[in-house]
């Protein structure tokens, strides 16, 4: 019996010795946040499916729940504009990288409140 927990004890440690510093892909659904849009109405998607790579301890230690894409609108004029997302929108820490988004050509329209 005690050659059957050690055993189990030295198979779980190899196991997660081999599994901690293990790169994954991980897709999430995160909301769009614009800043600077005071004196605008913006159409834009509401959430945008992203796909994020890093170590997955790195990923356990990421907040999923509060993750957004950030977008500054501040210096954009009325019309419409082509965003490209980086790990910078999304505030990810510098191991962890942005692989993919959809929709891939995230489009945002820019107009002036009618009523200013």
């Amino acid at each position: 019996m005690p050659l059957v927990i050690i055993s189990l004890i030295l198979g779980y440690s190899f196991w997660y010795i081999a599994s901690y510093d293990q790169t994954v892909m991980l897709q999430l659904n995160v909301p769009l946040c614009f800043a600077g849009a005071t004196h605008y109405t913006l159409h834009a998607p509401e959430h945008i499916n992203v796909t994020i790579k890093g170590k997955r301890n790195d990923m356990y230690a990421l907040d999923k729940e509060s993750l957004a894409a950030h977008i500054n609108v501040n210096k954009l004029l009325p019309g419409k504009h082509g965003i490209l997302l980086t790990e910078q929108h999304l505030f990810l820490p510098k191991n962890i990288t942005l692989i993919h988004y959809q929709p891939s050509n995230l489009s945002v329209t820019v107009c002036e409140n009618s009523n200013t």
